[in-house]
């Protein structure tokens, strides 16, 4: 941890663009609490990438960016067409958590299924993208990464630091002050009336903590197992909007969150055209899975931003005695965009899905919905 405070701060990298990240969410809290760079929450990877590209035309600095490796996908294009030393060649320092990583010995530390994938093939990403990296297991001192500053600098290019779960020890604790939202009701709770109240209505949710309270409601009611998206976060919008225009469906629910509903905005324009689909967004106001920074959606009103791309009816909860009643008030013939706001909680220890995500699919598939 030192040595990274100690290589910020000696090489003048005074600003990083991202997205939260499990692993290194202990160094991000870390340069924030003693000022050693600014950092900006971005909605999605792509975007921090095309920050650090603005920023360095306008100073000539050498911009951080920061990502899980699940990431990569989104800062793909801007990486390859823009930032490349084949393009624009535009000096980056990359800041990558490795989930399913890779051991020495060859085997892939025991992670999330969504993670599978993505760790085995990270570092080979980073190889086809012509970027420089070093896996960083807590052992590397100062000297190891100044070789790769020096390489981004010289050559114009983009490199990576590589980051396996045990690199950074240190607390996650978040240095943002999120308790203004502790009189919202819990996303647990908010889930519980949600999945009581749709008992054979299809319900699409979102990645992180909500799938697992969604699944944990479901096992306590013995109510059938909805469609949990482990992954692709942003995503799972767009793929409830798909199966309600595609089946038989009167009506599909999707529950989304803050972060999620940012990284790909656009799905709201395809949603609100959709007809008996229902979108509710738990909003509180951060990456709580990943550390609790902030997604910076406080500057947007997200009920009007649904009105501007036209659901028919919009909402917004803060009490949990109002969300049965919004539900009931829903357009049963248009599309309904719900947002409720909810506290930080993040001192639970959540189940996990006992099946795999292709067996619960399987299973999701062959329900028959009202």
């Amino acid at each position: 941890m030192k040595e990274i405070i100690d290589f910020l701060k000696q090489n003048k990298l005074e600003i990083m663009y991202g997205v939260p990240d499990s692993l290194m969410a202990g160094l991000i809290n870390e340069i924030i609490k003693t000022n050693t760079a600014q950092v900006s929450i971005t909605p999605n990877e792509g975007l921090a990438v095309a920050s650090a590209i603005g920023y360095y035309m306008a100073t000539k600095k050498v911009p951080c960016v920061f990502m899980q490796n699940s990431g990569i996908g989104n800062a793909y294009n801007p990486i390859v067409s823009l930032a490349s030393k084949e393009v624009y060649s535009v000096p980056i320092v990359l800041f990558i958590g490795w989930r399913g990583e890779i051991d020495e010995q060859g085997a892939q530390i025991a992670d999330e299924p969504q993670h599978k994938l993505q760790g085995e093939i990270t570092l080979d990403q980073l190889r086809l993208m012509k970027i420089p990296y070093l896996v960083i297991d807590g052992k590397q001192k100062l000297k190891d990464y100044e070789k790769y500053i020096d390489i981004a600098k010289k050559e114009k290019k983009p490199v990576a630091f590589v980051f396996k779960r045990k690199a950074i020890n240190s607390s996650t604790k978040n240095q943002t002050d999120l308790t203004k939202y502790s009189h919202y009701p819990t996303r647990k709770q908010a889930i519980e009336v949600i999945s009581q109240y749709y008992k054979n209505t299809p319900i699409f949710c979102t990645t992180g903590k909500s799938s697992r309270e969604l699944y944990e409601m479901n096992e306590k009611y013995a109510k059938q197992h909805d469609f949990y998206c482990v992954g692709g976060m942003g995503h799972v919008s767009t793929i409830a909007q798909q199966y309600k225009l595609n089946s038989n469906s009167r009506e599909v629910v999707c529950i989304d969150g803050d972060g999620a509903l940012l990284m790909h905005l656009g799905s709201m324009q395809t949603g609100a055209n959709v007809n008996g689909f229902t979108h509710i967004v738990l909003n509180n106001y951060c990456h709580e899975s990943v550390g609790g920074l902030p997604t910076n959606i406080e500057s947007i009103s997200v009920v009007n931003l649904a009105k501007a791309f036209g659901y028919s009816k919009v909402s917004s909860i803060k009490q949990l005695d109002e969300i049965q009643k919004v539900l009931n008030e829903t357009d049963k013939e248009g599309s309904n965009f719900i947002e409720i706001r909810v506290s930080v909680d993040s001192t639970r220890t959540l189940p996990r899905p006992k099946k795999t995500p292709n067996e619960y699919i399987n299973e999701f598939m062959e329900r028959e919905f009202s």
